[in-house]
């Protein structure tokens, strides 16, 4: 197998959902899954033509989950055979149930030490960090009523923009040079994934990177081999219904191993995925959730799990195309009997808006100048009316009118003074007072067109309202 590692950093919140429901108290992911990447690329699924199936369905090209990265690695899920002290932290000291006996564990209630199983956070060597969600409540808009709706009250709960993840694709020796090139030029750059993309929500960079992923050794103990879930895993069994005990053969594992169930530590669950592009959601799923641990006993001295885990392609179950099915065989951290964690902290990049798209601030600015252009020419009408309104009362509302139809076509000052001195009526009507009164009131102004347009139409009905020359 191929693998291309990618550096995944959130610009903006990011809304992950372990749910298709969008109602009551869903369930979060606190990693981004390898079906959000495999839908950016499948966004362009048709240009791929018959190579879309291995792609996207064979398993042979697997879109990996996205993890946070700790002291610059690919943190993973602390296995749950891990148990830390009950209300205390995990610096307090960490107990690996499967290098535990019987005599340890009454030594423990000997000390009133009570264990709890650590279920969350991620770990990379001795760092240990635990990702909290930030909570945002929003409402819905009433376009009719210009306010919230009521009775839309929503809220979010995001991992915060700004954080680090590293994820890989895999490809099988079977994909072409051309079409991991294709896949991996389709997932570099700006990109939006998880729930909510079209609000604030989901804005991600991705770009691609190396040596993100921590280098795990294998500690190889005759007879016995430890499956550690790295992602989450789901398996078949003969009737091809989803299972939650998978057997031997399910496993591929070789005749006389035997899963000890008793040993093995496991969490479950189960989910139904939507589909975007059918637009409706698939059949549930049950699944092995990550960190869970399943012990494997009966096998022969020289059962090689390396080997093993080749011989089965590198993953485990079904979905592989979405990220399901990566496990380690044996890895280092099962054989503390203490293992020691201290905390750290996720990797956090400062999101720097540079270049950002400021039309509606643009637009915004534009209205308001607008709006105050307006405010004062109705304010220089108003005074020119107050001041002068009684002088034009002789003035006919037609003659208005006709001064206003004239300033929509351009306003020329000597054009509009012969306009006024054509004809009998014009003159009785348009005496030398009233002439210069209305010219200097123009030419005072700031839009001589705009106050004249104005003024004709404010003109027209305060003579109305007055009844004209008593």
């Amino acid at each position: 197998m191929r693998r291309v590692e990618f550096l995944c950093t959130l610009e903006s919140d990011v809304v992950v959902h372990a749910d298709s429901n969008t109602e009551g108290n869903i369930p979060l992911h606190d990693y981004i899954p390898g079906s959000n990447f495999l839908g950016v690329v499948a966004r362009e699924y048709d240009e791929f033509g018959d190579k879309a199936f291995d792609i996207f369905h064979s398993g042979k090209v697997r879109f990996c989950d996205a993890h946070p990265l700790i002291d610059g690695k690919r943190a993973l899920r602390p296995p749950l055979s891990w148990f830390s002290k009950k209300g205390r932290d995990v610096e307090d000291g960490i107990y690996n149930q499967l290098k535990m006996d019987e005599e340890d564990m009454k030594s423990l209630v000997a000390r009133n030490i009570q264990l709890k199983q650590l279920r969350s956070g991620f770990f990379v060597g001795d760092g240990y960090a635990s990702l909290v969600h930030s909570y945002s409540q929003k409402s819905a808009y009433d376009s009719e009523k210009r306010r919230s709706e009521e009775g839309a009250m929503y809220g979010y709960s995001a991992i915060a923009s700004g954080m680090e993840f590293a994820f890989a694709v895999e490809f099988d020796s079977a994909i072409d040079d051309e079409t991991i090139e294709r896949v991996c030029t389709l997932l570099t750059g700006k990109k939006s994934v998880g729930k909510s993309k079209s609000a604030q929500y989901g804005m991600v960079r991705i770009e691609r990177a190396q040596g993100l992923y921590p280098e795990i050794e294998r500690v190889n103990e005759k007879g016995t081999m430890l499956i550690y879930a790295q992602s989450r895993l789901a398996f078949f069994d003969e009737n091809g219904n989803g299972t939650l005990q998978p057997s031997a053969r399910e496993l591929k594992l070789p005749e006389g191993a035997k899963i000890d169930w008793a040993k093995s530590q496991i969490r479950s669950s189960t989910f139904t995925p939507y589909n975007g592009a059918r637009r409706t959601r698939d059949y549930q799923r049950f699944v092995i959730e990550k960190g869970s641990v399943i012990v494997v006993d009966g096998l022969s001295d020289d059962f090689d799990s390396a080997e093993w885990l080749d011989s089965v392609g590198g993953t485990l179950g079904g979905y592989r195309s979405e990220g399901f099915g990566e496990v380690l065989v044996d890895p280092d951290f099962l054989e503390s009997r203490e293992p020691t964690l201290r905390k750290s902290g996720f990797r956090m990049q400062e999101i720097v808006r540079d270049g950002e798209d400021d039309t509606l601030l643009r637009w915004i600015e534009m209205e308001r100048k607008k709006k105050e252009r307006e405010l004062d020419l109705i304010a220089e009408v108003r005074s020119f009316i107050k001041e002068h309104g009684d002088d034009y009362r002789a003035t006919t509302p037609s003659q208005w009118g006709a001064i206003r139809a004239f300033a929509r076509k351009g306003y020329e000052e000597n054009e509009l003074k012969e306009y006024l001195e054509k004809g009998k009526a014009s003159k009785e009507q348009w005496s030398s007072r009233r002439k210069e009164t209305l010219f200097t009131a123009i030419r005072n102004s700031n839009e001589p067109e705009a106050f004249l347009r104005l003024l004709a139409s404010e003109m027209a009905k305060y003579i109305n309202r007055r009844g004209g020359e008593k």
